[in-house]
């Protein structure tokens, strides 16, 4: 197969993150518990959030009520940001793959998320598609998120290579013809970028 265009999910592919950090910082911080925190930011709000439905400032508020006030929403949204790491080697591979073929992104995510990211990691740049759920109102594994994306890279669905860690994402990808990598914590993309067909790259 010819690869000639590859996708990115964002999440665990390229930039790794703990919710967990944020439910413990305001847990310290208001004394409310980690699993309150955390059921009331797991909830069909945040799925809305992701689709765009609600604003970062309305889904914050949402939390905060949660929690009985005990934390206001800009300060629910500063922990809830800061939560990434940079996986530099598999950006490295993706900035080297852009310089030979399109690339894009797909990456179920919000608002708050997608503005503090940009801001703060400089790779954007690359990714001739981007796509997130918020901006879109999809979600994987939804077909249309990913036809959106090969839409917008010109290249066929059986041409392009899409790369994220959860099963069922991979199966949406695949199931539109498109090859997939499935990239759960702790594998190397390099060996699965090589055993796709993906040339010139080390």
């Amino acid at each position: 197969m010819s690869v000639d265009a590859v996708i990115f999910d964002l999440g665990k592919v390229l930039l790794d993150f703990d919710l967990e950090k944020c439910f413990s910082v305001l847990s310290r911080s208001t004394g409310v518990s980690a699993d309150r925190v955390r059921s009331a930011m797991f909830s069909e709000k945040m799925v809305e959030f992701e689709r765009g439905v609600l604003s970062p400032e309305q889904f914050f508020e949402h939390v905060s009520i949660q929690i009985d006030g005990a934390a206001d929403g800009p300060t629910i949204r500063e922990a809830f940001d800061d939560i990434f790491t940079a996986m530099n080697e598999n950006i490295r591979l993706a900035e080297m793959l852009s310089q030979r073929v399109p690339v894009g992104l797909v990456s179920n995510t919000n608002q708050s998320h997608s503005s503090f990211v940009e801001k703060n990691y400089k790779f954007f740049h690359i990714f001739k598609a981007k796509i997130y759920s918020h901006e879109h109102a999809l979600r994987k594994p939804e077909p249309d998120i990913y036809h959106r994306a090969i839409d917008l890279l010109g290249v066929p669905a059986e041409r392009t290579l899409f790369i994220d860690d959860l099963e069922k994402n991979i199966e949406g990808a695949r199931a539109i013809g498109m090859a997939v990598v499935h990239l759960p914590p702790g594998k190397p993309l390099l060996p699965e970028l090589q055993a796709a067909g993906v040339q010139g790259i080390a």
